[in-house]
């Protein structure tokens, strides 16, 4: 389908807006927290100059032949590095690697995803398409959201799979084109996104059951036997990369969670490590983190750890004693609504700029200052959300598919609220929600359209004709 004079103008705005702040001088990324050796050896880049790591974006890389043994960590985010490697070694360098063209990659499936939304809302009025289209570039070309565009984390990777995800399925839901061709997209979008970090792969369930839901909207024979099977696939592609993830990679994650959160916010942490099955020697190991010349670094230290400590415990843990998992949700909570993240840099050394230097971000401060970051804040939006889905999927049939689509957001919401927390605590979490923010702004965005969706004149009409 043609994009009309709405979505035409939309796409514009929003590949200058993030073109000119991503690709001209001073170029906006984000810097490196030790993630993105992950994405650089096996595709065949490394660090073209040593820098401090958290100060500066560094946006230039060399390349090198791709190495076969790695860590053993798997990634989504990886086709996408390999695909800007290719391109770069075919049209732009053979020698150096811009991370950019990596971001320009980003950016074409950002503004697919948008068109797809956008197309989703035609036969709606254009009072209504029009605050769509700009609330959905203000809020989602935040500063907080694009900088990810211009790095090697797995967030970028995550937002535009949800978004063409969510693309997908606002067309099937609005009749636009009921096509099987959007179901596989829906469902291969939601696989890059649960095998984007293996913190995803509980979305696999919500994702594929909405799958299932909207299999009995398109125009297919078997439409359902394509769904469950697509949705079953989805599930088993989420039980093998969780198998995959490796062995460091857990082991870190609750190092991190006991020593870095859980022991340092204790009043009795001698009895924490009991009841965790540690004895009492590691309480010298609080505070300290799992790389370097630390215990991570002795054989014996790492078996032993992993032989008390599993993917389970942390969790059983906080859910045998309330109180504690009370104050860990209230400690985290009050880092959502954050897509800003304060101890990195945004800009290269070569701008001028302070290092650790924020990008201007008008919806990140306005967030900041309006929504209130605390579990009850957080509370509220999980459980009126729920509340709104079930009784809109209940009691209003013409409207059902949008309301499954909204308790599907919220699950997600929930899901990378609570995942990451209890797999690391607190350190670093802000980025870890980076999700949750933006279901968050998806749903605000869905509430613009309902605001502006509403006949006002006809319910001032039935309201004075009660009151009469």
């Amino acid at each position: 389908m043609k994009p009309d004079s709405l979505e035409i103008c939309s796409l514009l705005v929003v590949t200058v807006l993030v073109g000119y702040r991503l690709f001209v001088y001073p170029a906006m990324g984000m810097a490196d927290n030790g993630d993105f050796s992950r994405f650089l050896t096996r595709p065949g880049l490394e660090h073209a100059t040593i820098d401090e790591p958290f100060y500066y974006f560094n946006p230039t890389y060399r390349i090198t032949t791709p190495v076969q043994e790695d860590d053993g960590y798997r990634s989504s985010t990886e086709l996408f590095v390999r695909a800007a490697r290719g391109l770069s070694l075919a049209f732009v360098d053979k020698e150096f690697f811009d991370i950019r063209v990596l971001g320009a990659i980003y950016l074409a499936l950002f503004l697919l995803a948008i068109y797809l939304a956008l197309l989703a809302t035609r036969r709606m009025r254009l009072r209504v398409r029009a605050p769509i289209a700009v609330a959905t570039i203000f809020l989602l070309t935040d500063a907080g959201y694009i900088a990810y565009f211009n790095t090697f984390y797995s967030e970028p990777t995550a937002m535009v799979s949800l978004l063409l995800a969510l693309g997908c399925a606002l067309l099937i839901i609005s009749r636009q084109w009921n096509s099987w061709v959007l179901l596989v997209g829906y469902f291969a979008a939601s696989a890059i996104l649960i095998t984007a970090k293996p913190m995803f792969v509980v979305f696999a369930l919500p994702l594929a059951l909405f799958g299932v839901y909207l299999s009995g909207r398109i125009s297919l024979r078997r439409r359902f036997v394509a769904g469950i099977s697509l949705a079953c696939a989805l599930c088993i592609l989420a039980v093998w990369y969780q198998a995959q993830s490796p062995q460091w990679l857990r082991r870190n994650a609750n190092y991190i969670a006991i020593f870095e959160d859980l022991l340092p916010n204790s009043k009795t942490p001698d009895q924490d490590l009991d009841g965790l099955g540690l004895d009492f020697f590691w309480i010298k190991y609080t505070g300290v983190g799992p790389y370097g010349a630390g215990p991570m670094s002795s054989a014996s230290l790492r078996t032993d750890f992993e032989q008390r400590i599993h993917t389970t415990t942390i969790a059983k843990f906080y859910l045998e004693r309330p109180a504690r998992l009370y104050d860990l949700l209230r400690r985290c909570a009050s880092h959502t609504l954050i897509t800003r993240i304060d101890h990195l840099g945004y800009y290269t050394r070569e701008s001028g700029k302070p290092f650790k230097s924020q990008p201007p971000g008008p919806w990140s401060e306005i967030r900041d200052s309006v929504f209130p970051k605390n579990i009850w804040m957080l509370g509220c939006f999980i459980i009126v959300g729920t509340v709104i889905a079930i009784v809109g999927l209940i009691k209003h049939a013409a409207h059902r598919d949008w309301y499954a689509a909204l308790g599907t957001l919220v699950v997600i919401a929930a899901l990378q609220f609570v995942v990451p927390v209890l797999a690391v605590g607190e350190p670093d979490v802000e980025r870890h929600l980076f999700l949750y923010s933006l279901v968050f702004d998806i749903i605000l965005i869905s509430l613009v359209a309902l605001l502006f969706a509403v006949p006002y004149k006809a319910l001032f009409r039935k309201l004075r004709r009660r009151q009469l």
